[in-house]
């Protein structure tokens, strides 16, 4: 009998747009997800995901971005390396401490930074914050590639980082 050798996963993301309810009174539970996957060399794709007993402690909320990989000859064989997820009390940790480097007007550290001084921030009538990129002599491509950083952190919004890039290519002359 010969040796099944598994295929190589592909490695992606998948932004979270909806999720079954968290149960209050469990620490494991069946979770239904509808997800956005992005994979190098796919196209972008909606999948239903279904895990049976995950985590609640891991329990995702829409707008999150996970890490997934994909089968390479069936798409729709999407898994979601829950081992490599943070707890969500150490995102909000994570976020809370960034949000207040950001308030305080400092500048962020290297976990999702920018690497210059941002803010200060203000709140929009949908409730996101409004950040305004700081003026800064670092060059403009690794500003760029700081702020994509915060993006797939999920720290800032695709609107967000449309605003923000927009600025620092007008600080550096090339709008």
């Amino acid at each position: 009998m010969g040796l099944f050798k598994r295929k190589e996963r592909l490695r992606g993301s998948a932004r979270v747009i909806s999720t079954s309810m968290a149960p209050h009174n469990a620490s494991f539970a069946n979770i239904t997800m509808d997800i956005v996957v992005e994979v190098p060399g796919v196209p972008a794709y909606a999948h239903k995901y279904h895990k049976t007993i995950m985590a609640v402690s891991k329990w995702p909320s829409p707008g999150i971005v996970l890490p997934v990989t994909v089968d390479p000859d069936d798409h729709g064989d999407v898994d979601v390396p829950w081992d490599e997820v943070p707890k969500n009390s150490e995102v909000a940790k994570l976020q809370a401490e960034q949000m207040a480097t950001l308030l305080r007007g400092g500048q962020m550290t290297d976990a999702g930074a920018t690497g210059q001084v941002v803010g200060p921030p203000t709140v929009t009538t949908s409730g996101q914050f409004n950040v305004v990129a700081g003026q800064s002599n670092a060059d403009p491509v690794e500003r760029l590639e700081k702020l994509a950083k915060l993006r797939a952190a999920g720290i800032i919004d695709d609107n967000q980082f449309a605003q923000l890039r927009a600025q620092i290519l007008e600080q550096a002359g090339l709008d």
